[in-house]
């Protein structure tokens, strides 16, 4: 009865099965049963197709407990991976795949090229995803071989890529800022743009340099330094709608059919480096926008190292849109440069802005209104 069935399959099984033996008056049979649709229970169902992620993310961490056993974990969690395939849909296989593949790098990176072979040999993985998740870890080492991971990237994976993988950009610039000096982060980024213009799939081009833009922000280095600009940086925005659009900034002036009238949230946080920048773009705002500014906002807050400047921020937010999560972020910011009684009073303020919606955050962003708890 279990031939060709999912999890939930089996389960719905066994219980008819136990309907069928009570219906009789076999309550011994019908335990048996039942216990058995409890053992299936057990497995990823068909639309719990990632649950598999949490207990490989917990072999991480029993791995540094008991470092003996991780070759005999790592199998058993290899093994069941390959059963995924067969008992949920979409790309749950290569999903768990590619966790497990990361977590065996961080216990031996040998072992993981040899798991990465047989993950291809069952047909488990997508050569692409699975190669940057191991060079995502190889960046993490306390000495990436830097060169050998770009050579992997951009001469090796970047021709066959159908995909964009920016935060790694971001990972690995961070990475060479570290180890290396300025000079040498301009040049290997002029190296790793030179390769994108000639071998990047026209769609990925804009987020592999969205990730490089990103990464030289957080650097605070000068896009011009290596031949961009913010213009330069035009994420797709074929599934937006320019005039409801959260995640497009329409300016005053603009129409619904022209593009170059809007920005999209990776053009604004490249525009935004302090509060004068943000008020400045805020005042180009066309009344018909629909921008969530807390994205921006909350980069922005990451890089300022003043009081005044998050005072500045708040005395700006305080009435507007979303003002309650913004406000706590502030207050957080403020607590974390040691202003308590600042933060405590955009604390209470944040908590005033919060609308009477309870713990719905998908209503006004914020926290829990006074009514709501008393309640």
């Amino acid at each position: 009865m279990f031939e060709d069935q999912d999890i939930a399959g089996r389960v719905e099984e066994c219980r008819k099965q136990a309907e069928a033996w009570i219906s009789l008056g076999e309550k011994e049979r019908a335990r048996q049963i039942l216990e058995r649709m409890l053992q299936m229970s057990f497995g990823v169902g068909y639309r719990k197709d990632f649950q598999l992620d949490s207990w490989i993310s917990w072999l991480s961490k029993i791995n540094k407990v008991e470092p003996n056993k991780a070759a005999e974990r790592i199998a058993w969690f290899a093994q069941a991976i390959t059963t995924l395939k067969d008992s949920t849909e979409g790309d749950a296989s290569s999903y768990a795949a590619n966790e497990l593949l990361a977590i065996t790098f961080r216990w031996s990176p040998r072992s993981a090229v040899s798991l990465f072979r047989w993950f291809i040999d069952n047909s488990i993985i997508v050569h692409e995803d699975a190669i940057y998740a191991l060079l995502h870890e190889a960046l993490k080492l306390e000495d990436p071989p830097i060169e050998l991971i770009i050579h992997t990237m951009f001469d090796f994976l970047l021709p066959v890529s159908i995909h964009a993988d920016p935060e790694l950009v971001i990972q690995l610039i961070e990475r060479i800022s570290i180890l290396y000096d300025n000079k040498e982060v301009l040049d290997k980024s002029r190296y790793i743009l030179s390769k994108l213009d000639v071998y990047a799939l026209p769609s990925t081009r804009p987020r592999w340099k969205y990730g490089i833009a990103q990464a030289f922000k957080k650097l605070k280095l000068d896009l011009h330094s290596i031949g961009l600009d913010p213009g330069d940086i035009k994420l797709d925005q074929e599934n937006s709608s320019t005039d409801f659009s959260s995640d497009l900034l329409k300016l005053k002036g603009a129409s619904s059919s022209s593009s170059s009238s809007s920005l999209s949230i990776g053009e604004v946080e490249m525009r935004v480096f302090s509060v004068s920048d943000l008020q400045d773009l805020m005042e180009t705002e066309s009344d018909d926008s629909h921008f969530d500014w807390r994205p921006v906002v909350g980069n922005l807050v990451e890089n300022l190292d003043t009081n005044d400047d998050i005072y500045k921020l708040a005395e700006i937010y305080r009435n507007k849109s979303h003002s309650a999560q913004i406000l706590a972020t502030l207050s957080e910011e403020l607590s974390d440069l040691g202003d308590f009684r600042g933060a405590w009073s955009l604390g209470e303020q944040a908590l005033e802005a919060s609308e009477l919606y309870g713990w719905d955050r998908q209503w006004d962003g914020g926290s829990p209104d006074r009514t709501s708890l008393g309640r």
